[in-house]
C-alpha cells in the first residue's frame, strides 16, 4: 500500500518540472512543495499539504501500480464509481487538474487539493484512510481555506472496520448505515448526512459492536445522547466524527463520561446542545485558555451544525 508513498518521498531530492499543468506537479513532493510556496502555504503548512496530497494519490491507485503516473491518476478518476454530488467533485477537480502551473489561484490549488482529498475519502483502494474538517481538526491550514484533513487511523479495531469491513463502494455506504441502524434498533436512515460524513458514520455505528470496550462504551453513549424517543436522528449532531480522529483510552473514557452526563442533564428539558456546553463551561471555570477553546468549538460548529 505505501509503495507510492516510498516512491514519492524519494523523488524529492529529483528535479522537477517548472512549467506545465497542476497534474504535472502533484507526483514529486519537492515540485507540490514549490507550487504551495507561490500561493504563501510553507513550513509546516506546506509539509502537511503535501503529505495530504501523497496519501490521497496512493488511495486513489487502485490498481497499486507501484509506478503511479498523472495518465493513470486521470483514468482512476474516471473509472470511480461516482453519485451525483462525487461527480461534480471529480469533474471540477479533473478540470483543475488541467490548468497551467503559472496560470493557477491559490483558489483553485486549494480546490483541487481539498476535491483529491473528498474522492479519496468516498473511494479508496485500501487502508484505514479518513477525512475530517479541516477547522474542527484544529488544523491551521483552514486559514488557507483548507475544508478538509485526510488521516490514517492507527487504532486496530478502526483499520479493521474501515479495511475489511465497509463497503469499498462509496454508493453502498448509505444502505450499509441503513442497515446497521436497523440492527441496533435505532430507526432508519431518513436524516441523511453529508456524504463526506457518511464514512465517519459508518465507521461509529459498526464500533458499537465492533470495537473496544473504550470505543463501545462512547460509541453507544454518542448513540443514546443521538436518540429522541428511541430514534437516532444524526442531522443535529456531529459526535460520531468523533472517531474520525486516533483518540487515547483516557480520552474516550473522559468523552464517555461527559455524554453519559449530558444526556442525563437533558432529560429536564434542556436542549441536548444547550446541556453539552453547559457541562463544558462548568469544566471550563474561570480558565480563561479553555473559555477561548469554547468559543471556538461553538463558533465552528464542529459538533452542532
Amino acid at each position: 500500500m505505501f509503495k507510492f508513498l516510498m516512491v514519492l518521498a524519494l523523488s524529492t531530492n529529483m528535479a522537477y518540472a517548472t512549467s506545465g499543468q497542476l497534474i504535472d506537479f502533484l507526483f514529486n513532493g519537492r515540485a507540490v512543495e514549490g507550487i504551495l510556496k507561490k500561493s504563501g502555504i510553507i513550513g509546516e503548512d506546506s509539509k502537511r499539504v503535501t503529505s495530504y496530497v501523497a496519501k490521497s494519490l496512493d488511495a486513489l491507485n487502485v490498481d497499486n501500480k507501484s509506478n503511479f503516473t498523472k495518465a493513470d491518476l486521470m483514468a482512476a478518476l474516471k473509472k470511480l464509481p461516482a453519485d451525483r454530488d462525487s461527480a461534480v467533485v471529480r469533474d471540477e477537480v479533473t478540470k483543475l487538474l488541467n490548468v497551467p502551473e503559472d496560470k493557477l489561484s491559490k483558489e483553485q490549488l486549494v480546490k483541487a487539493v481539498d476535491g483529491l482529498i473528498y474522492l479519496a475519502n468516498k473511494y479508496p483502494r485500501a487502508g484505514s484512510f479518513i477525512v475530517s474538517c479541516v477547522g474542527c481538526a484544529g488544523d491551521p491550514l483552514a486559514l488557507h481555506g483548507f475544508k478538509y484533513t485526510i488521516s490514517e487511523l492507527s487504532n486496530t479495531r478502526s483499520q479493521k472496520v474501515l479495511e475489511s469491513m465497509l463497503p469499498k463502494d462509496a454508493n453502498d455506504l448509505p444502505r450499509y448505515i441503513g442497515n446497521k441502524l436497523k440492527d441496533l434498533k435505532a430507526g432508519n436512515y431518513t436524516s441523511r448526512v453529508a456524504p463526506e460524513d457518511e464514512k465517519s458514520l459508518a465507521l461509529f455505528l459498526t464500533l458499537i459492536k465492533e470495537g473496544d470496550k473504550n470505543q463501545k462504551d462512547l460509541a453507544s453513549a454518542i448513540m443514546e445522547f443521538s436518540k429522541t424517543n428511541g430514534k437516532a436522528d444524526f442531522s443535529g449532531n456531529k459526535l460520531y466524527t468523533v472517531f474520525s480522529s486516533d483518540m487515547s483510552p483516557e480520552a474516550m473514557q473522559g468523552w464517555t463520561e461527559m455524554l453519559v452526563q449530558v444526556s442525563k442533564d437533558a432529560k429536564g428539558g434542556t436542549s441536548k446542545r444547550d446541556a453539552f456546553y453547559s457541562y463544558l463551561e462548568k469544566k471550563a471555570g474561570s480558565n480563561k485558555a479553555l473559555q477561548g477553546q469554547l468559543e471556538k468549538l461553538k463558533a465552528k460548529k464542529c459538533f452542532f451544525p
